[in-house]
């Protein structure tokens, strides 16, 4: 039975080709999940300030909204 990369036995060019795949779909997993994390640093950095100027807002004793 023929595997879908198109090699009956596993010689040493499928088995790179195989490797070469798996770091790559590696590579892009990588970039997505950092692409994420950045595109969250903007709405996290906002709750985060909001909660220090709600904070701030108790301690100089102003009304919290």
């Amino acid at each position: 039975a023929e595997d879908p990369g198109g090699c009956l036995l596993p010689t040493a060019y499928c088995l790179l080709r195989a490797r070469g795949q798996s770091t790559l779909e590696y590579a892009v997993f990588t970039a997505v999940v950092a692409a994420a994390l950045v595109a969250m640093n903007v709405y996290v950095r906002r709750a985060i300030q909001a909660n220090l100027k709600a904070v701030e807002g108790q301690i100089n004793g102003e009304a919290v909204p």
